[in-house]
């Protein structure tokens, strides 16, 4: 008996060669593809369905170029079969009676491609050339996934280990608010990357190069819930935070494009401006814990600014020997009987808040030796202000 592959796991690097799967009973179109592709792919071939599905058992295979009408069981047939084995693998039906019939009775059995006999060798070309990135999306996508289920679980085990521990006290319940911003990001990523692999098109190289682009996004987002697994075990076992002393504007950075995601799908017009951070300004940061807190802003931003003309903007400046961040909205804003409360712990306007984000964000602050302060007016949005001690070497300065 065959050994099925677990094809969510077992595709090859998305460097590697792909692979191509050419199922013909005639030897001379099935020789002239394999000639085609061999200088670009790593072809295999085979006469008839039955053999073809032998050959993917054994194989990941990253696009199938399928004949229809063959004797035993059809390319139409076989299709099938096929999807039973590998659910991500592309098929390029072909059929030397193009009828409009045959397309669709093909994409109705979940093919991906339509081609008649004897097929275009620039077209044939560019439609294996899709199909490969398309396959190698999806999979890359189930394998994230796949991850990401993991570290939830993996996650929920360390917060189920910790709870139970008296010294963490409130911090316990941060834990779980803190989850939900990498979270979301995560979730977000994938939503990206599907939609993207949905619009692909023949010649949109630079759409597959996007789509690597927030598998990239993911995994900085997955190193995020690591460095906050590591703050906790830190604040268990009574260690000191980490702190470095970094540039601020690489800083700002680098929290600004572990939001993009949130901010691609929220639908609200986000602006940035660094400008006037003086260059080379330095600030002495734990990043994770400092990161937590402009997530917490402008993830706050975005749900307070759900109208047409929603806008968040993220502002930094270097004033004397301090460096002040600001998110602002254009939300609904708080009422002045309410402003005073919102760094109160389990405090929250949300209905489905916990109330300890911004106590969390204001305690983060603090401990860096700066402040956070908000102004609101109804009606007319918010805006936070974080300021933390800074300094600016002189020879920057004088630059």
């Amino acid at each position: 008996m065959p050994i099925l592959l677990d094809r969510s796991t077992a595709s090859a690097p998305l460097s590697s060669k792909a692979r191509v799967l050419v199922i013909d009973d005639d030897y001379g179109p099935r020789e002239s593809l394999r000639i085609l592709l061999k200088y670009d792919y790593d072809v295999i071939v085979a006469s008839s369905v039955a053999e073809g599905l032998g050959l993917l058992q054994a194989n990941v295979v990253d696009t199938i170029i399928l004949d229809n009408r063959m004797p035993g069981r059809t390319g139409l047939e076989g299709i099938v079969d096929i999807r039973a084995i590998d659910e991500h693998v592309s098929i390029i039906m072909l059929t030397g009676y193009g009828t409009l019939e045959t397309a669709c009775e093909a994409f109705r059995n979940q093919a991906t491609d339509f081609m008649t006999k004897p097929p275009d060798t620039d077209a044939m070309f560019e439609a294996v050339t899709k199909n490969v990135a398309i396959a190698r999306a999806k999979r890359a996508r189930a394998i994230l996934t796949k991850e990401l289920s993991e570290l939830n679980l993996n996650l929920s085990a360390e917060l189920s280990e910790t709870r139970p521990l008296a010294k963490l006290g409130r911090r316990s319940d941060e834990i779980i608010h803190d989850l939900g911003n990498p979270l979301t990001i995560l979730t977000c990523c994938v939503e990206l990357l599907q939609n993207k692999v949905d619009e692909m098109k023949l010649e949109e190289g630079e759409q597959w190069m996007e789509a690597l682009g927030y598998i990239q996004m993911i995994k900085k987002s997955v190193q995020h819930c690591c460095s906050l697994a590591d703050t906790w075990r830190q604040l268990r076992d009574d260690i000191a935070e980490n702190r470095e002393t970094i540039n601020a504007r690489d800083f700002l950075q680098g929290a600004l494009e572990s939001v993009q995601p949130m901010v691609a799908t929220s639908r609200v017009a986000f602006e940035a401006d660094f400008n006037d951070v003086r260059p080379g300004t330095l600030v002495e940061f734990d990043t994770t814990q400092m990161r937590r807190v402009l997530h917490n802003l402008i993830i706050n931003a975005i749900h307070a600014s759900q109208h047409p003309a929603a806008k968040v903007t993220l502002c930094a400046a270097t004033k004397d020997d301090a460096l002040e961040i600001a998110v602002s909205d254009n939300g609904t804003g708080i009422p002045p009987d309410r402003l005073a409360m919102i760094f109160e712990p389990y405090y929250t306007t949300k209905k489905e808040g916990t109330g300890l984000g911004l106590a969390i964000s204001k305690r983060i602050v603090e401990e860096h030796q700066g402040e956070l302060s908000a102004e609101s007016a109804t009606g007319v949005g918010s805006k936070f202000i974080i300021s933390v001690p800074a300094r600016t070497p002189v020879d920057a300065t004088a630059a």
